[in-house]
C-alpha cells in the first residue's frame, strides 16, 4: 500500500534544502513547477518565505534570484530577528547542495507530488460542480490539471534575455591546450557542439584527440573517450605519454612516475573500446548513463576516435554511402545536443590529401555533409618531411564561432603526443616554418642530429672508461 504524502516536509529537511537548491540553479525546473508549487506544502515559516520569494521573483524577472538577492529580500521583508536568523541559516545550508548528485531525483519527486496535488484538487473542485451541470468548466479544470507541471520552454526570449546570452555558462566551453584554437572558438567547444579533426591516415589525429581529452582531464573535467581503433589499454598509455611527457616507448620503465602524476589529476577519464560498426550513438549515450549510475559523475566531454567507425541508426543497406555518413554525423550532433556537452571526433580525408601541404574541406572522405553538421572543423597535415622535423600544419576548415580558412604551423612529436600550435608571425611560428624545409634539407638536418647524438654517446662512453 502506498502512503499518501500530504506535505513536502514529509520528505525530510535535506530533501527540502535540495528542492530549494534546484529552484535556484535549474532554470527548466522552476519553469515547469513555479505555478503548481504552493508554499503551503511546507510547514516551516522560513521555507514558506523562501519558496514564496523565489516564485515572486521568477514571475517578475523570469529567472531565479541569487542567494545574495534572497538575503536582501529577507532584510527588507522580515522584521522578527528569530525568523530572520532561521531563514539565513536555511539559505546557508542550501548553498551546500548546489552541486548535489541527486538533485534530479528531488526534482522528479517534487514534480510528481505537485502534479498529484493539483489533479486531486481539480477532481474535488469538479465534484462540487457536477450537480450544476457545468461540464465545460469541469473539462477546462481537468485539462489544466493534467497539463500542470509539464515542460514549459518557449526558448530564448530575445528582448528579455540580453545579458543571459553573453554569459559564459550558456555555452559552458571546455578549452583545448591551444590558446589560438580557444580564441577562435570563443573559449572552446561548448555544450552541444561538435568538433572534428580531419586528417589522412597515420599523421596523428588520434594523438590530437588524446591531447584534447588530456587537457580537459587536467582542468578537472570528466572525459569519456571512445576508441574504435585502438585498445583501451593502448589508448590509456597514450594519455600517460601526453600527461607525463615521457616517450611512449619508455613508459614501461617509468610506471612509478606515471602513477604519481596520475594521482594528482583533478578530473576523471573513462576509456571504452568498441569494435568497428558495433556501436551507435545510442550505445555511447547509454554508456554515459552507466558512468553516472556507477560513479555519480556525468561526462563533461566526449571524445570519439573516430566517428566514421560508428554504426548509423537511421541508415539501412539501401542507403547511399555518402548519406550513411551524413546521417551518422547528424546522430553525433544530436548526441551532443541531447547531453549538452561538447563532442570531439576525427574523420579520414581521402588518399590524395596525403600529398597535400594543407588538407582542405574538399578532401574529406565519404561525405561532405560531415562539414555541414559540425560546428568546428580543423585539419592536420604532415608530410614525410614533417614527421622527420616534428612539424605539421593545422588548418581551420570551418568555424561557427569565428574566422576560418587560417593555417597555423605546429610543433608535433608523436613520441609522447607533444602538440603546440603557433601563430605564424611569432618567433616560434617562424622557427617551426623554417623546420619545414625541402625534403633534402630536412633529411640532412635529421642525419646531422643523429650523428651528433651518436658522437655524444661515444664521448660519454670514453669519459666513463
Amino acid at each position: 500500500m502506498t502512503v499518501e504524502v500530504n506535505k513536502l516536509s514529509d520528505f525530510g529537511n535535506q530533501f527540502q534544502l535540495k528542492l530549494i537548491a534546484s529552484l535556484l540553479t535549474v532554470k527548466p525546473f522552476i519553469q515547469r513547477i513555479h505555478d503548481i508549487l504552493d508554499k503551503e506544502y511546507f510547514e516551516s515559516e522560513s521555507n514558506q518565505f523562501i519558496i514564496d520569494a523565489i516564485k515572486r521573483y521568477y514571475l517578475k524577472y523570469k529567472t531565479s534570484p541569487s542567494l545574495d538577492i534572497l538575503l536582501v529580500l529577507v532584510q527588507q521583508r522580515i522584521t522578527d530577528d528569530v525568523t530572520k536568523m532561521s531563514i539565513v541559516d536555511t539559505l546557508t545550508k542550501v548553498k551546500k547542495y548546489f552541486t548535489s548528485k541527486d538533485l534530479e531525483f528531488v526534482q522528479d519527486e517534487t514534480l510528481k507530488f505537485c502534479q498529484n496535488k493539483t489533479l486531486k484538487n481539480a477532481i474535488l473542485e469538479s465534484v462540487e460542480m457536477l450537480p450544476y451541470g457545468n461540464y465545460d468548466n469541469i473539462k477546462a479544470i481537468l485539462d489544466k490539471a493534467f497539463k500542470a507541471g509539464y515542460e514549459k520552454d518557449i526558448g530564448h526570449e530575445y528582448l528579455q534575455e540580453i545579458r543571459e546570452r553573453y554569459e559564459e555558462a550558456v555555452r559552458n566551453p571546455i578549452p583545448t591546450d591551444w590558446n589560438l584554437i580557444n580564441d577562435l572558438l570563443d573559449g572552446g567547444l561548448g555544450a552541444g557542439d561538435l568538433g572534428i579533426v580531419v586528417a589522412p591516415a597515420g599523421v596523428g589525429k588520434s594523438w590530437l584527440l588524446t591531447a584534447i581529452g588530456a587537457h580537459a582531464l587536467k582542468l578537472g573535467k570528466t572525459v569519456a573517450h571512445y576508441t574504435l581503433e585502438l585498445s583501451e589499454e593502448y589508448t590509456g598509455r597514450r594519455y600517460d605519454a601526453v600527461l607525463t611527457k615521457i616517450p611512449f616507448r619508455d613508459l614501461k620503465f617509468h610506471i612509478d612516475e606515471v602513477e604519481h602524476k596520475c594521482k594528482n589529476l583533478k578530473g576523471n577519464l573513462f576509456i571504452k573500446e568498441y569494435n568497428l560498426r558495433a556501436a551507435t550513438t545510442f550505445t555511447i549515450q547509454t554508456h554515459c548513463e552507466d558512468i553516472y549510475q556507477l560513479t555519480g559523475k556525468r561526462p563533461d566531454l566526449i571524445v570519439i576516435d573516430y566517428a566514421d567507425r560508428l554504426k548509423s541508426m537511421t541508415s539501412d543497406k539501401n542507403t547511399r554511402a555518402d548519406k550513411v555518413f551524413g546521417n551518422l554525423y547528424d546522430e553525433i550532433k544530436a548526441l551532443a545536443k541531447e547531453l549538452q556537452i561538447p563532442v570531439w571526433s576525427a574523420s579520414q580525408s581521402n588518399r590524395s590529401s596525403v600529398r597535400e601541404e594543407i588538407v582542405r574541406g574538399d578532401t574529406i572522405a565519404d561525405s561532405f555533409e560531415k562539414l555541414m553538421v559540425a560546428d568546428f572543423v580543423m585539419s592536420l597535415s604532415r608530410q614525410d618531411t614533417d614527421k622527420i622535423s616534428n612539424t605539421g600544419r593545422i588548418h581551420v576548415i570551418k568555424n561557427r564561432y569565428g574566422p576560418d580558412g587560417i593555417t597555423f604551423p605546429a610543433s608535433i612529436n608523436t613520441d609522447f603526443g607533444y602538440i603546440q600550435i603557433h601563430e605564424a608571425s611569432t618567433l616560434e611560428g617562424k622557427e617551426t616554418k623554417d623546420k619545414m624545409g625541402t625534403e633534402g634539407t630536412v633529411v640532412k638536418q635529421y642525419l646531422k642530429n643523429r650523428l651528433k647524438d651518436f658522437s655524444n654517446l661515444n664521448d660519454n662512453k670514453s669519459n666513463e672508461e
